[in-house]
C-alpha cells in the first residue's frame, strides 16, 4: 500500500536549501513552512531553492491539490531529486 497513493511528490530540481519564504533584513517573524491542507493550483509558487551558486529558484506546484506532507523545513538542504513534499490531487 502506498503512503500517498493519490498524491504527487514535489521534487527538488536542483540541490540547495529549501526556502518556504524569503524574508527581508530585520523581519521579526521566522519563515515557516505552509500548513498541511493548504490548497495549490497548478503552477502556483510552492517554495524556493537557493542553489550552491547562490541563485534562488522558484519551485512551482506541478499539479493542483492540497498539501498532505512536508519533508523539508525552512533552510533544510536537499539534493536534486529529493521529495520536498506531497500534494494530493482533488
Amino acid at each position: 500500500e502506498l503512503k500517498h497513493a493519490k498524491a504527487d511528490p514535489v521534487v527538488a530540481r536542483e540541490s540547495g536549501r529549501v526556502l518556504w519564504e524569503i524574508q527581508g533584513e530585520g523581519e521579526a517573524a521566522p519563515a515557516i513552512e505552509p500548513y498541511i491542507g493548504k490548497s495549490y493550483n497548478e503552477g502556483d509558487l510552492f517554495c524556493y531553492i537557493e542553489n550552491t551558486h547562490g541563485q534562488i529558484l522558484e519551485m512551482p506546484a506541478a499539479l493542483g491539490g492540497k498539501l498532505v506532507e512536508i519533508n523539508a523545513k525552512q533552510g533544510a538542504h536537499v539534493n536534486k531529486g529529493d521529495v520536498i513534499a506531497y500534494i494530493e490531487r482533488i
